[in-house]
């Protein structure tokens, strides 16, 4: 009889099938000089695919992208996932290893500067400190000046006492060696003046003289520089080159001075110490 009857459904199509990912099961990565690196998914990721990839390309991502000096050391799990335009996830995990393989540096003084003992004859030498520092992407872990943490110079190390034919200044070498927490090494040897520039301390002394009686008139009294100084010092020289200058004009001192009738009053001399470096002061 030709009767017919319709009626219309509606089709719910879902998706459920997660992506298929092949990941790398280990990664390793290498921090530049400001102790960075960068995890990239085409480093932790092999391939992924999914059944409905000509709609939607699955979108991966990294729970951790960057890298630094504090992931040094075991391996980090990072985590990979994979989701699909429906909302299915693949998860996965990376071992990633991080290295620092870069050389500390170093920013010390240059061949031939000088390194001034203090006013005590004495100078420690540290890095960080008077010659100079080091530097790493990561940080120094250690750092010695020939062989040793510190080295303290004296009077003697200053380089008047190491002239020689081949070394005419005297210049002193210092290795330095740094060392950053990954093992990472560099050395440099720098050779410098190691110099006492410190005048002598000057105390003259006082002195209240009387005249000797002379029937003649020509009475007089002699002093010597070591009479008339009141303990002068150097931390570098003892004993000190002293003499006595009569003014402030006079350069080459005297051994000592002497005073007549033509002197009575007040008198004023100069006491002039030198130390074994040449420094010398007068007072």
């Amino acid at each position: 009889a030709g009767n017919t009857t319709t009626k219309t459904a509606k089709v719910f199509v879902e998706d459920v099938t997660a992506p298929v990912m092949v990941s790398n099961p280990t990664a390793t990565l290498y921090l530049n000089a400001q102790g960075q690196a960068t995890l990239t998914n085409a480093a932790a990721v092999v391939s992924v695919t999914d059944n409905s990839v000509a709609c939607f390309v699955p979108i991966v991502t990294l729970s951790k992208t960057l890298f630094t000096c504090l992931d040094l050391g075991a391996p980090v799990v990072d985590t990979i996932t994979a989701e699909d335009g429906s909302g299915n996830v693949t998860t996965a995990f990376i071992n990633v290893t991080v290295l620092d393989t870069i050389r500390p540096t170093f920013d010390l003084l240059s061949d031939g500067d000088t390194i001034r003992l203090d006013s005590n004859g004495f100078r420690l030498i540290t890095v960080p400190g008077v010659i100079g520092n080091s530097s790493d992407n990561c940080g120094v872990d250690t750092v010695t000046i020939n062989g040793q943490g510190s080295l303290l110079l004296d009077c003697d190390d200053d380089s008047r006492n190491f002239v020689t034919s081949t070394n005419p200044n005297g210049l002193r070498e210092f290795t330095i060696t740094s060392i950053d927490e990954s093992g990472n090494s560099r050395t440099k040897t720098i050779r410098l003046l190691v110099l006492d520039l410190w005048a002598p301390q000057v105390y003259p002394r006082n002195m209240l003289a009387y005249l000797p009686a002379s029937a003649t008139g020509d009475a007089s009294v002699t002093f010597t520089a070591a009479q008339l100084d009141s303990a002068s010092s150097d931390p570098c020289t003892p004993p000190l080159t002293i003499g006595l200058l009569t003014n402030a004009n006079q350069i080459v001192p005297s051994a000592s001075i002497t005073y007549d009738c033509d002197n009575l009053g007040n008198n004023t001399y100069f006491l002039k110490a030198t130390d074994k470096y040449d420094n010398s002061a007068a007072v």
